[in-house]
């Protein structure tokens, strides 16, 4: 984009272009005036009023004028738009505050499943940095070989019915250790209305799905002999 000095700069140099050309065809105009005219317009001029030499440059008056006023909307309108430039970037300093405070793993990925943020969150929690996987495939990098196929599903872009997806689905660490994640996943709609991707927001859930099921082995097994319960019972 074009800076507004750039753009004032450019509008004053066609100001200056078009105001010599338009100067200098007025001075060939004149010279080529016959004498007879001159002698006409000399006899005359104690008749003229005193802003009557305005008529003669009155085409120059007023293409000064719409320059002028050419001037004035550019430097409004740059003022709009750097208004509206604050305001937007406040507003993206603001939502990346309250993604990079969450204390949730926060994701969202284009159409293809490329990752295009990745908050501070998902990085203590994965091990990788954001440059690490920043327009990478999230297939390659943060799910194992053999949950490729579910990944695909849990993150594909359509959805039916469903406004929020909730899925469960484990992630590979840089460790290459395994956290079981329950995730939600949203859409992301440009302002066409068609989907450019997905949010994809994960809660670690390895440690209490681990309690479940110790608490569901406890519940079928003998706690001295370890025995199942229905093997104890025969």
């Amino acid at each position: 984009m074009i800076s507004f000095k750039k753009r004032l700069f450019i509008i004053a140099t066609i100001i200056l272009t078009l105001s010599l050309a338009f100067v200098y065809n007025h001075n060939i105009s004149n010279q080529n005036k016959s004498i007879e005219e001159e002698t006409i317009l000399i006899l005359n001029s104690h008749n003229t009023s005193p802003l009557s030499f305005l008529n003669e440059y009155k085409n120059l008056i007023v293409f000064i004028i719409i320059l002028i006023l050419l001037v004035l909307f550019l430097i409004i309108n740059n003022i709009r738009i750097n208004n509206v430039k604050n305001k937007l970037y406040k507003e993206k300093e603001f939502k990346e505050n309250i993604i990079n405070t969450a204390n949730t793993l926060i994701f969202t990925l284009n159409g293809e499943g490329k990752i295009i943020n990745f908050n501070q969150y998902a990085e203590r929690e994965t091990g990788f940095k954001a440059e690490d996987v920043l327009n990478k495939s999230i297939y390659e990098i943060l799910i194992p070989s053999n949950l490729i196929k579910k990944a695909k599903e849990v993150f594909n872009p359509i959805f039916t019915e469903e406004k929020i997806r909730n899925r469960e689905l484990s992630i590979l660490c840089k460790d290459n250790k395994q956290k079981l994640i329950s995730w939600s996943i949203s859409q992301i709609v440009n302002f066409n209305q068609e989907v450019d991707g997905i949010l994809a927001i994960g809660i670690d859930i390895t440690k209490h799905k681990q309690a479940e099921e110790a608490l569901k082995y406890q519940s079928l097994h003998d706690s001295l002999t370890g025995l199942a319960n229905r093997e104890r019972g025969l």
